[in-house]
C-alpha cells in the first residue's frame, strides 16, 4: 500500500516562517495597492463631482471677433466647433471664425441634420442634398422627388424622406453620393412619416408613421435593417411597433443599436443592434412642450402650474433628474453633465442633479450660446460679433 507524504512535512520552522513572510508583505503590498486604488478613483469622482457642480457669479470676455456672415445665417455645433449655414451655403470654421471649409449653393429653405462625424444640409420642399465632414465635401446629390426628412450616419450613410400625391419615399444613399437603396411607402396602408433617424453605422433606419384609423390617429414605429440580417426580412422590416393610444411624432438613434420614440404621454426606449426590443416605456402625466437630447439622455420639458420643469432620462428610461425653471426659453443644450438653458438674454447652467450652477441676465441681446470642451468657456453669437466668454 503506498504511503501517503505530507510535503510540509519536508518543510522546517525556519522555511514555514519564511513563507509566512511572503504571505504576509504580499498581503501589505496588495493592501497599499488596494487603498491606492481607492484613493485615485476617489479623486477622481471627487474633482468630477466639484467641476460638475461648481458655481459661477459672473463672466469675462476671453475673446471677441467680428461676424461676416448675413443676420439669416444659423449656427451649429459639429464636432468641437462651429457649423454656419444659410440660403447661400455652409462653412465650418473654429472659435476663432477661421474657416476650415465652405460649400456654397443657393436654397429657400435649408434643413440641416448632424451626426458626430458627419452633416447633411438640404433644400426642404426642393431637391438638393449636400453631404460634408468636419474636412470637406463629400457628396451632392440631386432627387426627383421633394425633401421631407433628412438624417445621416457617423460614415456619411444618408436617409432621404420624400414626398408625392400618395405615397412617401425613402432613398438611401453613399457618403459620395450614390444611390444604395430605396423604398416606397404608400399612404393609405404604411401612413404618413413624420420622422426619421439613422443608426450611427447606417445600418439601421427607424421611422416614425401616423396613421389613421376611423377617426382616431394612431402611430406606428418601424425600423428597417439595412445589413445582411434584413435581408431575410420582407422589405427589410425587421420590427413594427403599433401605438393605438399615442401620436409618436419623434424617433431619435443615439448610437449603432439604442433609440428613442417620444410621443404625447409615452415614451419608450428600444435597444438591439439588428432587430430592437423593448427596454422601458416611460408614462408620461404632462404635456411635452420640448424635446432635447445629449448624447446618452433624453431631456424633455413639461409645462406646470408654477412654471416649467426639464426632466431628464437615461436610456433605459430611468428617471435622472428634474429642472424647475421660469426662464422663457429658445433653446436647451446638453452635453457634458450640463444642461444650459437660455434665451437672447437670459442664460441659465444646471448640473444632471439639478443645482442651478449659473444664471445671468445679459443687456445685449443675442442671437444664440454654444457649449466648449470647457466647462467654464462658452460662444455667445450676436447680431455683429461673437465672443468666447469665460465664466468665474
Amino acid at each position: 500500500m503506498a504511503k501517503v507524504v505530507k510535503f510540509n512535512s519536508f518543510m522546517d520552522d525556519d522555511m514555514k516562517d519564511y513563507h509566512k513572510k511572503i504571505w504576509k508583505h504580499r498581503a501589505a503590498v496588495g493592501l497599499k495597492y488596494l487603498l491606492l486604488v481607492v484613493l485615485i478613483l476617489g479623486a477622481f469622482f471627487g474633482i468630477r463631482y466639484y467641476l460638475n457642480n461648481s458655481s459661477y457669479t459672473g463672466y469675462s470676455i476671453a475673446s471677441t471677433t467680428e461676424r461676416t456672415d448675413t443676420l439669416t445665417t444659423k449656427y451649429a455645433s459639429f464636432g468641437d466647433k462651429i457649423l454656419k449655414y444659410s440660403r447661400d451655403g455652409v462653412s465650418y470654421t473654429d472659435s476663432n471664425n477661421s474657416l476650415l471649409f465652405s460649400i456654397t449653393y443657393t436654397m429657400q429653405d435649408p434643413i440641416l441634420a448632424l451626426s458626430e462625424k458627419a452633416g447633411v444640409v438640404a433644400d426642404k420642399n426642393g431637391n438638393q442634398i449636400y453631404i460634408f465632414d468636419q474636412e470637406q465635401q463629400r457628396g451632392q446629390i440631386t432627387t426627383l422627388l421633394p425633401i421631407k426628412h433628412i438624417a445621416i450616419s457617423n460614415q456619411g450613410v444618408v436617409a432621404v424622406l420624400m414626398e408625392e400625391s400618395h405615397s412617401s419615399k425613402l432613398e438611401i444613399y453613399s457618403s459620395d453620393g450614390k444611390l444604395i437603396g430605396d423604398g416606397v411607402f404608400d399612404l393609405e396602408d404604411a401612413g404618413a412619416p413624420m420622422n426619421l433617424s439613422i443608426s450611427s453605422d447606417g445600418t439601421k433606419i427607424a421611422i416614425a408613421f401616423a396613421q389613421i384609423s376611423g377617426s382616431k390617429l394612431n402611430s406606428c414605429v418601424a425600423v428597417y435593417n439595412f445589413d445582411n440580417v434584413g435581408e431575410n426580412y420582407v422589405d427589410q422590416l425587421v420590427f413594427a411597433k403599433n401605438y393605438t393610444e399615442y401620436l409618436i411624432p419623434e424617433v431619435h438613434y443615439f448610437d449603432n443599436s439604442t433609440f428613442a420614440a417620444v410621443g404625447d404621454g409615452i415614451l419608450a426606449f428600444y435597444q438591439g443592434n439588428q432587430i430592437p426590443e423593448l427596454v422601458q416605456e416611460v408614462t408620461l402625466d404632462h404635456k411635452i412642450k420640448s424635446v432635447f437630447y445629449g448624447e446618452s439622455v433624453v431631456g424633455l420639458v413639461f409645462e406646470n402650474t408654477e412654471g416649467q420643469m426639464l426632466t431628464l432620462f437615461d436610456l433605459k428610461g430611468n428617471l435622472l433628474s428634474q429642472i424647475p425653471f421660469t426662464m422663457d426659453y429658445e433653446n436647451i443644450r446638453i452635453a457634458d453633465n450640463r444642461v444650459l438653458i437660455y434665451n437672447d438674454t437670459e442664460m441659465g447652467l444646471y448640473s444632471f442633479g439639478g443645482k442651478e450652477c449659473f444664471r445671468y441676465t445679459f443687456d445685449t441681446s443675442m442671437v444664440d450660446i454654444f457649449m466648449t470642451k470647457s466647462r467654464s468657456k462658452y460662444l455667445f453669437i450676436y447680431t455683429n460679433e461673437t465672443q468666447l466668454i469665460k465664466l468665474q
